[in-house]
């Protein structure tokens, strides 16, 4: 596991090289919402509150018809 500030220092890095924020994202294998974090803190250092990567279980709604025909109403 990377720490948080080897991360912000790689993504640093990156950005210079020349990636979006997407780019830098899929490099480090973290969601943009985290990517566009590490790139805003690199300059304040304060890095208490860094937001966590979502998980979201989609498998449930494959076991009911009724929330399949839900989402196709979406």
């Amino acid at each position: 596991m990377k720490t948080i500030d080897e991360l912000i220092h790689k993504a640093v890095e990156l950005q210079a090289g020349g990636l979006s924020a997407g780019q830098i994202a899929d490099e480090l294998n973290v969601s943009r919402e985290t990517a566009t974090w590490l790139l805003v803190h690199s300059k304040k250092k304060d890095v208490t509150q860094a937001p966590k990567d979502i998980y979201v279980d989609w498998s449930n709604i494959g076991r009911s018809s009724n929330r399949q025909r839900s989402l196709q109403a979406l």
